[in-house]
């Protein structure tokens, strides 16, 4: 009998062990995905191997190149910050970086190339990022109405048409305000953009083998207190989408399987294009062959 009681109490104290785990491992998984973090500002990932050193010499060239610290304030009073390079042209694209990245390992390289290509070129943090305000990444709930209103920056301070490019997270946001941008943006750009946040949380639960109970009390906590439906996705949104829209995504992306694009592409109801990269990573395939005269020759139709 003695046995036995001690088998129940191990059993009483694996039990409350585990449930006890679900509330701690939640709020973890809030503090590290929805909460102001480090961003990476190297590039150690193997699949930057092929890309890192055009990436950092891009990097530095931009950080000498003149640009304007310019501030705007968000909808729900937040300060949000960004980098305007100004050339006096008639064409701007907008930058949008992806979750805890250095917009300038982002999008360096194909800043560059833009300006190359006559325009000028705004690199805001997001919200929760580098020198904007915030301390919650909401996935696209509020950084949708942040892009907004550098879009009306752009359209009451330096009229000019509009590209968008968004990166990862930034792709996300574009999608997600992509039904209600101003006739003044003429295309978007969508880079191994993910279709929602579920999907993605979906997906680490699966590949850490996390308990499912956890992330729907993640899910709960982020409804209550960010408002953020992880349900929410880019889809209702792109299907409505009137913006001639340019997908991209490497094959062999490991953060955001290109499968997102493929579907995101599948619902826009604008003049759209699918470009998928073999053997390119996460946030690189743009940077690949010819990836970026793709991009120029799409956009192009529409300026």
């Amino acid at each position: 009998m003695m046995y036995l009681y001690i088998g129940l109490g191990i059993v009483a104290f694996l039990v409350i062990g585990f449930l006890a785990s679900m509330p701690i491992g939640s709020y973890m998984c809030y503090k590290k995905f929805f909460f102001r973090g480090i961003e990476r500002k190297e590039l150690s990932d193997a699949h930057y191997d092929k890309f890192r050193q055009d990436i950092c010499a891009a990097r530095e060239r931009m950080e000498k190149l003149p640009f304007a610290e310019q501030h705007i304030t968000a909808a729900d009073g937040v300060d949000l910050y960004g980098r305007y390079y100004d050339y006096g042209r008639d064409k701007t694209v907008i930058f949008l970086h992806g979750a805890s990245s250095h917009p300038l390992n982002n999008f360096s390289v194909t800043a560059e190339r833009f300006i190359e290509w006559g325009f000028n070129v705004l690199i805001p943090d997001m919200r929760a990022h580098g020198k904007s305000g915030g301390e919650h990444v909401t996935y696209g709930k509020r950084e949708s109405d942040d892009l907004l209103e550098w879009i009306k920056f752009i359209t009451q301070n330096h009229p000019a048409k509009i590209v968008l490019y968004g990166i990862s997270l930034g792709a996300a946001i574009i999608g997600m305000t992509s039904d209600r941008l101003p006739s003044d943006v003429r295309a978007a750009v969508y880079d191994c953009g993910f279709t929602s946040v579920g999907n993605m949380i979906n997906r680490i639960a699966k590949q850490t083998h996390a308990p499912k109970p956890m992330f729907a009390m993640l899910a709960k906590r982020c409804k209550r207190e960010l408002g953020i439906d992880f349900n929410a996705s880019t889809l209702d949104h792109i299907k409505n989408t009137a913006v001639p829209s340019f997908f991209i995504h490497g094959t062999e992306d490991a953060a955001v399987p290109c499968e997102h694009s493929r579907q995101n592409y599948e619902a826009c109801s604008a003049p759209k294009q699918l470009l998928l990269v073999e053997g390119c990573g996460h946030t690189t395939a743009a940077l690949n062959g010819d990836s970026a005269a793709k991009i120029h020759n799409f956009i192009n139709n529409y300026l």
